[in-house]
């Protein structure tokens, strides 16, 4: 179908439930910046952020679509002398930017930090101006390495140096924790969120910051519903449900339910979505997104088939939104 260039134009018409297509304006082109954008997140503030691997960024939008201002720490990223190449990128309640770059690490920067500053730490019982150590916690700064025996200790069965994480993505509440899809591994993984320094903020706001550590192997290696074969992308609604696309064989997507039983968290296949449309094998070409919504409305980046496709909160099909 050949999309309308504005509203209301082209002798296009659309009945109820079908998606508008509008020309964006202002055109998101390279104009930006954007040269290989791969993904992109909205914050809680209505932000929108867009990893771009090539540019070695995160370009952030107002929700007009012009250029955010603020946020020229991740323009340009890199650590050292090395460039970092972010291919996915999620925001938390605590106004954590989470990204990854395909590697073993998980890097992160704080909007509302950067906003407001950060006025001092605790050291002992006193506020100390520790000048160098507050300028990189306010820089993007790895925030999980697979490689830090202090942050994988807990990782006994996976060699966690050698993990490649594809998708990224945060509870939607105050939760301490993040999970990633790693592919090295062909398992999900929760990230949690380790103390490790009290500051105040010049707000006069008192939080602590935190450091990643290997929380726990979500699911892992299998062919049927609920495991794992080469992962691509992953998203956690607001009841903290875990949706994720894989390329291997034989279901491409899959959502799983966190359940607690005494010390113990398992995550079991969620049974609603067994036998219908989102489980057929033959659907997809490649879902290198997902994403869901606060409906509980699923939506697939279809992508060798160069289409998004809507199911509904028990995988029903609903319609393609984009093609």
């Amino acid at each position: 179908m050949e999309l309308p260039s504005d509203v209301d134009t082209d002798g296009v018409e659309f009945s109820a439930g079908d998606t508008t297509y509008l020309l964006l304006s202002p055109v998101w082109d390279e104009s930006y910046g954007f040269q290989t954008p791969i993904e992109i997140s909205i914050a809680q503030d209505g932000h929108i952020f867009i990893a771009d691997s090539a540019a070695h960024s995160i370009f952030v939008l107002e929700q007009d679509g012009d250029i955010a201002s603020g946020f020229d720490d991740l323009h340009s990223i890199a650590l050292g002398d090395e460039e970092i190449t972010p291919i996915d990128v999620d925001i938390d309640q605590k106004m954590n930017v989470f990204f990854i770059d395909g590697s073993q690490r998980i890097y992160c920067w704080n909007q509302y930090w950067n906003d407001v500053g950060i006025d001092s730490l605790l050291v002992g019982s006193e506020w100390q101006k520790m000048d160098v150590l507050i300028d990189s916690l306010l820089s993007p700064h790895a925030f999980f390495d697979g490689e830090n025996p202090d942050h994988n200790f807990s990782d006994q069965w996976f060699e966690t140096e050698e993990s490649k994480f594809s998708g990224i993505s945060a509870p939607g509440d105050n939760s301490d924790f993040i999970y990633v899809t790693d592919t090295f591994h062909n398992r999900i993984i929760r990230i949690d969120f380790n103390r490790t320094y009290y500051l105040k903020l010049s707000t006069g706001k008192e939080v602590w910051a935190h450091e990643g550590h290997f929380g726990e192997t979500v699911t892992e290696y299998g062919t049927g519903a609920g495991y794992v074969n080469q992962p691509l992308s992953i998203d956690v609604n607001k009841d903290g449900d875990i949706y994720y696309s894989q390329s291997g064989d034989f279901f491409n997507l899959h959502q799983i339910q966190p359940k607690t039983e005494g010390d113990y968290s398992i995550y079991p296949f969620a049974v609603e979505w067994e036998g219908n449309d989102i489980m057929d094998t033959t659907r997809f070409f490649y879902p290198e997104d997902i994403a869901v919504d606060q409906n509980r409305m699923v939506y697939v980046a279809n992508t060798n088939a160069q289409e998004v496709q809507v199911f509904n909160s028990h995988g029903g099909f609903f319609k393609i939104a984009g093609v």
